[in-house]
């Protein structure tokens, strides 16, 4: 994912917090050092950042982002040496709500947590993703995901739904027993009869390393779509073909693939008569 230059350099600069630069002192300092700075950065102007802006309520949020418009989202600011609470953020849930609106942020300047009111339950349960300043990356599409855009609403909602799938499915790949490895264990079972094929070995293969790299990386990264597609049948001339065997009793055999099928090699053999089935 190609990232705003803009944003990155705000990001960059939030971060000199976390070292180099004195650390924000109270709230005021870390919404202006911080958080405007970066909500800056994401295309809105000054006049569509209001901070301590009456609702129809007559509450306060400390950010309406985009107020009296289908986009407007709140954020609800703390100290940056503050530890984020649930109950911070209730009464900017309570903001959305009462206003018609889905969308809430939480931020210490440190940590940012995204809710989502159209999700029943306490705000735990509203609770949809999480990215921290010491991630630049995450932040990084966290943060883009509430940029300024006509399709405003369709990126936070896609960048939401990609998270609570990924966090569902990390959760089910825990669990031998669960629908997740259970759907897995039969559709095996199904594509290679005779095989015994285990939830725990299927939880084991999918909690490995390798499998945990591509699980933590983006969906956007993971499925990136190559340019060219190749034709599958097809080897490239400065390619060495991969070579295949199969060994059995009374058998031995060795091939590559080549276009139009499978090129048998020299001494390969079988029995002549076909083997009876049980």
């Amino acid at each position: 994912m190609e990232f705003d230059p803009g944003l990155r350099r705000a990001l960059a600069e939030a971060q000199r917090h976390l070292n180099e630069l004195a650390a924000p002192q109270n709230e005021a300092n870390t919404c202006a050092w911080v958080i405007r700075p970066l909500l800056l950065a994401l295309g809105y102007a000054h006049h569509e950042i209001d901070e301590q802006a009456s609702d129809i309520s007559n509450k306060f949020p400390d950010f309406t982002i985009q107020p009296n418009s289908p986009s407007t989202w709140y954020l609800e600011a703390k100290a940056w040496t503050s530890s984020l609470k649930s109950s911070h953020v209730d009464q900017a849930l309570y903001y959305a709500h009462s206003n018609g609106k889905r969308w809430v942020v939480l931020s210490n300047g440190r940590e940012w947590r995204l809710y989502d009111d159209h999700i029943k339950g306490v705000s735990d349960d509203r609770l949809v993703a999480t990215a921290s300043l010491d991630n630049q990356t995450e932040l990084l599409r966290f943060l883009t995901a509430l940029s300024k855009s006509p399709v405003f609403d369709h990126k936070v909602s896609d960048f939401a739904a990609e998270k609570r799938i990924k966090e569902y499915i990390f959760k089910e790949i825990q669990n031998p027993k669960g629908q997740v490895i259970s759907a897995i264990v039969k559709v095996t079972k199904s594509a290679m009869p005779g095989v015994n094929v285990l939830g725990d070995a299927v939880v084991s293969i999918l909690n490995s390393q390798a499998f945990q790299a591509v699980f933590s990386a983006p969906v956007d990264e993971v499925f990136k779509p190559s340019k060219v597609t190749p034709d599958p049948t097809v080897i490239p001339a400065d390619v060495p073909a991969a070579e295949y065997r199969c060994n059995g009793p009374e058998a031995s055999g060795r091939g590559r693939i080549q276009e139009g099928g499978l090129l048998v090699l020299q001494g390969s053999f079988i029995r002549k008569a076909q083997a009876p089935t049980s």
